[in-house]
């Protein structure tokens, strides 16, 4: 298996074998300590997720709410999504999609109409009332354009009708989340630096910079949300499903994006807002 010079994979690899190491000699009593066997899960599944989006390069990592009652289908979707890399939140009713809505940052929405507890279109429109503003696509077997439009009008952002290609589905949510972030081709441009959303990779100067999972994941959430003060805990919930990682990884991230972006420390792109969290100070396109 040829990983190319994808140095990150192999961070990522080896912090996952550092932790099974020190778990092997670390114990609680007669059990492994759990901080180590769930950091080298992480780090196994971050490693790997590298190789993926390396083998898949014109694909965007997302957390995905995923709203299908079909429990086959709901399945199969996650499954595929979570191949490539994303982290889908699958619901199989109206309500464990509102929950989730409101509990986890959600990057893209795709629901379903036929619901056993409520209308997708409800649902749709509930999340707008909420203020939710991740954009949404439509998943259903309904196919003519009145259903199509009553669900645009709803709040929705596209729609796919069943049955439908995974590629197609997968183009529209990119196209998706790029659009929602205001930035309608895969990178980002912010001075001497450029973030490619499809490689993952970062340049400076026109100089590739190579950065682990964790660095491109905490940067590229900084440049999507530049000129806003992001807190440490948004930035967990990029690197952690649960929100219970350790908050110091964050500042251990971000000082190490500071070095390699600025190395003379005279741009300085990202800065620290005492009692709030991290500001992208330069404006990205």
């Amino acid at each position: 298996m040829n990983f190319g010079k994808d140095s990150a994979f192999w961070v990522d690899l080896t912090l996952c074998f550092y932790d099974l190491v020190i778990t092997n000699n670390a114990k609680l009593g007669d059990n492994p300590c759990p901080n180590h066997v769930d950091r080298a899960s992480l780090s196994l599944g971050l490693a790997f997720r590298r190789y993926s989006a390396y083998k898949n390069k014109d694909e965007v990592l997302m957390k995905i709410l995923l709203v299908e009652d079909a429990p086959i289908l709901r399945h199969h979707l996650k499954t595929q999504l979570e191949a490539i890399g994303n982290h889908v939140y699958d619901a199989e009713n109206a309500e464990m999609g509102d929950y989730y809505a409101n509990q986890y940052p959600i990057d893209v929405a795709i629901v379903d109409l036929g619901l056993p507890d409520m209308d997708g279109l409800d649902l749709v429109k509930k999340f707008r009332e909420q203020g939710l503003s991740f954009p949404i696509l439509i998943l259903t077997a309904r196919g003519n354009w009145q259903e199509k439009v009553i669900g645009l009008e709803s709040g929705a952002d596209d729609y796919v009708v069943k049955p439908f290609q995974q590629d197609e589905l997968w183009a529209r949510l990119n196209a998706l989340v790029r659009r929602s972030a205001g930035f309608i081709k895969p990178q980002i441009e912010a001075g001497p630096y450029r973030l490619d959303l499809a490689k993952k990779s970062l340049t400076v100067a026109e100089q590739e910079v190579e950065l682990t999972a964790f660095e491109y994941q905490i940067l590229e959430y900084l440049m999507r949300n530049h000129g806003q003060v992001v807190s440490k805990q948004q930035l967990l919930d990029q690197l952690y499903s649960d929100s219970e990682g350790d908050p110091n990884v964050v500042e251990v991230m971000v000082s190490r994006l500071r070095k390699k972006m600025d190395k003379d420390n005279t741009i300085k792109p990202i800065n620290t807002i005492r009692g709030q969290g991290y500001l992208f100070s330069i404006s990205c396109k």
